[in-house]
């Protein structure tokens, strides 16, 4: 009977440190999945104070390159003739920048 006894123990034993590894990796991968998500969640939060350019506006915690509207072109008389472009810019929440412009060489294409 002992020789059933012992075994029975050794596999119980064994299966009990297999079920606390399991249980240990399952905790490892969890609190790394938190480590990450910390790290993602930091990572907009950091893109939020560095999103300070004109073009650019923090929106649901991320930074976002907004999209460029040429609105009108003036000619500046002279030799050469130069143009002023004036544009804004555009977000995904509908937001819209002041309006800005740019000296040039060539005349803007307008929305």
């Amino acid at each position: 009977m002992k020789k059933f006894f012992v075994p029975a123990l050794l596999a119980c034993g064994v299966m009990g440190v297999l079920h606390s590894q399991k249980h240990l990796l399952v905790g490892n991968v969890a609190a790394a999945a938190n480590v990450s998500t910390a790290h993602a969640n930091t990572k907009t939060v950091d893109d939020c104070l560095n999103c300070t350019a004109v073009n650019k506006k923090c929106i649901n915690g991320v930074c976002e390159w907004g999209q460029i509207h040429y609105t009108s072109s003036q000619t500046i008389p002279g030799t050469p003739i130069r143009f002023r472009c004036f544009y804004h810019y555009e977000w995904s929440d509908g937001s819209i920048s002041p309006t800005y412009y740019v000296i040039q060489g060539f005349a803007c294409l307008q929305d």
